[in-house]
C-alpha cells in the first residue's frame, strides 16, 4: 500500500490518493492517507441506498437506474426514502460508523441541504477508512441483515465494458466479472 501511495505523485501530480485495504478473512488492514477526507461524488450512492434500505424503504424500483447508469435523480430519491439527508448522516455516523464522512447537499430533483455542512465547504465526502468499514459491515451482514444480498446484487449491475471510464473497465476480466460497485466514471488511460 505504501509503495502504491508513493507512486501516485509520479503518475499524476494533481491526484488525490487515499487507500484502504482489508483482508475480509483475516481482518488484516493497510492504509495510506486513509483518514483524509475526499469528495465522494457518485460513489456515495451505494451508501444512500443502504441508508434507505436500513430505514426499511423499498428500493427495487430505483436501484437499477442508480447502479446501472448512476442516475442522480433516483439517488436523490434514495436519500428521501432514507428519511432525508440528515437521516443519511445519522446512518453514516451512528449505524455505519462513518464518523469522518457526510452527505452535505444533493440538488437533483430538489434541493436537499443537511443541517450540518461538514468541513469541506458543503461538499459530500468520506474517508477511505470509513468506506472500508462500511463495506466490511455490509459484507459481514451487520449493516443490513437479511437485506444484505439485495444490495450486493444491485452492486453487480455496474457496466463491465463499453464506456472507457466506467469503474472496472480496466480491471482484468476475472476481476471485472465479480466486481461489485456502483456505476461511476474514472478518466481513461
Amino acid at each position: 500500500v505504501n509503495a502504491l501511495a508513493s507512486e501516485a505523485p509520479r503518475r499524476s501530480a494533481i491526484a488525490e490518493l487515499g487507500i484502504a485495504a482489508m483482508n475480509p478473512t483475516t481482518g488484516e488492514y493497510a492504509g495510506a492517507g486513509d483518514d483524509v477526507r475526499h469528495v465522494s461524488a457518485s460513489s456515495a450512492k451505494v451508501m444512500w441506498v443502504a441508508a434507505a434500505m436500513h430505514a426499511g424503504a423499498n428500493v427495487g424500483d430505483i436501484t437499477p437506474g442508480i447502479f446501472k447508469s448512476s442516475d442522480n435523480y433516483l439517488s436523490g430519491t434514495a436519500i428521501d426514502r432514507a428519511g432525508g439527508i440528515d437521516a443519511v448522516n445519522d446512518f453514516y455516523w451512528n449505524v455505519a460508523g462513518m464518523d469522518r464522512s457526510i452527505t452535505a447537499n444533493c440538488s437533483f430533483g430538489k434541493a436537499r441541504r443537511a443541517s450540518v455542512q461538514g468541513q469541506m465547504g458543503g461538499d459530500n465526502y468520506f474517508t477511505p477508512e470509513n468506506v472500508i468499514g462500511f463495506l466490511t459491515d455490509l459484507d459481514n451482514g451487520s449493516l443490513l441483515g437479511e437485506r444484505t444480498d439485495e444490495l450486493r446484487t444491485a452492486m453487480t449491475w455496474s457496466p463491465r465494458s463499453g464506456y472507457g471510464g466506467w469503474m472496472g473497465t480496466l480491471l482484468p476480466a476475472e476481476a471485472r466479472a465479480t466486481m461489485m460497485h456502483k456505476a461511476g466514471w474514472l478518466p481513461g488511460p
